[in-house]
């Protein structure tokens, strides 16, 4: 088997439903980066990635590997027995954890918004909604869901002979991208927000593009309001588990392990050799994050 697809099925999940999310972001911030050249160039990008995202396949797809991804990674949160971990690691989990709590929002917002009302959520729609009002919300949507997937990327690609040469360049278009992205966003947002500030303007974008009124603006916030308490809810549970399986192993039989050339340690049954070895600041290898890929 390639050394990129080692794992277990679950850990193959994770990783295919990382790629597909993180293909879409990286297409979407190239959206972003367009606005360097023009507003109207990013509308033509967006017609085209519409096609493919707002298709029932593209939907399902998508929708399918974001539940999958944070499935899997509430799963695993709720697996761990142990917070001792590499910075890399515990910045990947915080940053995974951040980005749903800020994407229903935007998610909400817009596509529901195109679903309920048939709002036409064009760049300069969603452009004229955020900006500035609530660019800095967006701005820092952008760089969690970048910094989350770029580490995941590293820390899969690093196991592979060919990548030690190409990181260069991947870290310069790892950074390129986000920057450019961000650069685009700005410079389109002054521009609409200049647009919309003509009087009248901003009724008449409202009006073009089928803005939600209010009853759907209530469905929405409601929607809204309910998958954000759910998913804190789920995160509450997720993080519960360790505590109560931790309890648990307090009245389990110590088990013995003996490091060759190190300490021998007893600890109650339970966590893995690499979470027993971090508990006890015992210095263990693990070049994949005890994915079962090194």
């Amino acid at each position: 088997m390639h050394i990129l697809a080692r794992g277990d099925v679950l850990q193959r999940l994770r990783l295919a439903s990382g790629l597909v999310l993180f293909a879409f972001a990286a297409t979407h911030f190239l959206n972003h980066a367009l606005g360097l050249v023009s507003l109207e160039a990013m509308l033509a990008m967006q017609g085209w990635r519409k096609v493919v995202t707002r298709s029932w396949p593209g939907s399902i797809l998508l929708l399918s590997a974001f539940l999958t991804h944070i499935a899997l990674a509430l799963y695993k949160l709720s697996q761990r027995l142990t917070w001792r971990l590499p910075a890399w690691e515990l910045t990947q989990i915080v940053t995974g954890l951040s980005v749903p709590l800020l994407l229903i929002s935007h998610v909400v917002y817009n596509r529901g918004a195109a679903t309920l009302a048939g709002t036409d959520d064009t760049y300069t729609y969603e452009l004229a909604n955020t900006w500035p009002g609530f660019a800095l919300l967006m701005s820092a949507l952008l760089v969690l869901v970048w910094v989350h997937g770029c580490i995941g990327l590293n820390y899969w690609l690093r196991l592979a002979p060919w990548y030690r040469h190409a990181r260069p360049v991947l870290l310069a278009c790892a950074v390129a991208l986000p920057v450019a992205a961000l650069a685009g966003y700005s410079v389109t947002g002054r521009q609409v927000a200049a647009q919309v500030a003509v009087p009248g303007a901003w009724d008449a974008l409202q009006r073009a593009s089928q803005a939600p009124d209010a009853a759907t603006v209530a469905r929405l916030t409601l929607l809204h309001d309910r998958l954000r308490w759910t998913f804190l809810a789920l995160l509450a549970l997720a993080l519960a588990v360790p505590v109560v399986r931790t309890a648990r192993r307090a009245a389990r039989a110590k088990v013995e392990v003996t490091y060759r050339g190190g300490p021998v340690v007893r600890i109650a049954q339970g966590p893995t050799l690499l979470e027993i070895s971090r508990m006890k600041d015992i210095p263990h290898a693990s070049v994949c994050g005890g994915r079962a890929r090194c």
